[in-house]
């Protein structure tokens, strides 16, 4: 098929193209309108060494240091993952009535930077709710690795410091997404096009 073809093809559906494009805009404009405001508490977890041993004959201290905060790093990412810690946040906000914890969890998205730093988001539609999920994420996650590791003088080795937490507003942004939506209904106005012109009965192109 020539170009010029393509261009028949596309001038004689234009109206069915332009209604699909109108279509899709609209859409993505009236997707944007309903769809909730949510807000996205970030906080920064810091790993600190505490009660530490002082022996001058052990040299290689920091990097086992180094090497036990990464381990307790990765504890916090899979406890921030795992519904039951979850569950104990949502208690210790007192958030946790009719809720669907395995739906909770999908909220929280933690990641480990360095052996010594978990940052994690945590996204609700409640601002107040937000800043509460993230004061009770602090305290669960530190009691829990306070019990990681405790010596005969009931002391632990690692406890967890943060600095509070940033909120964001996650918005989206009408005027980008109903053109996004414009876009696509082109192209999919144009697939139809084609997609008719080939089911057409006796129809050689």
């Amino acid at each position: 098929m020539k170009m010029k073809n393509y261009l028949q093809i596309i001038i004689s559906h234009k109206k069915l193209i332009l209604f699909v494009a109108a279509l899709c805009a609209i859409f993505s404009f009236i997707f944007v309108k309903v769809y909730p405001t949510t807000y996205t508490a970030s906080t920064l977890l810091s790993i600190h060494r505490v009660n530490k041993e002082v022996t001058e004959d052990f040299q290689y201290d920091n990097y086992y240091a180094i090497q036990a905060a990464e381990f307790v790093g990765n504890t916090v990412v899979s406890l921030l993952q795992s519904p039951e810690a979850i569950l104990e946040i949502y208690k210790k906000a007192k958030l946790d009535r009719d809720i669907d914890i395995f739906h909770e969890v999908k909220k929280f998205r933690p990641k480990q930077l360095s052996s010594h730093l978990v940052k994690v988001k945590i996204t609700n539609q409640s601002q107040e709710k937000a800043e509460k999920l993230a004061k009770a994420t602090v305290a669960v996650i530190n009691d829990k690795v306070k019990k990681l590791e405790v010596d005969p003088q009931k002391q632990n080795s690692f406890e967890i410091g943060a600095q509070g937490s940033v909120i964001s507003t996650n918005k989206y942004n009408p005027y980008l997404v109903t053109a996004l939506g414009l876009i696509c209904g082109l192209f999919l106005g144009v697939g139809l096009a084609f997609l008719g012109e080939y089911f057409k009965p006796d129809q050689k192109i």
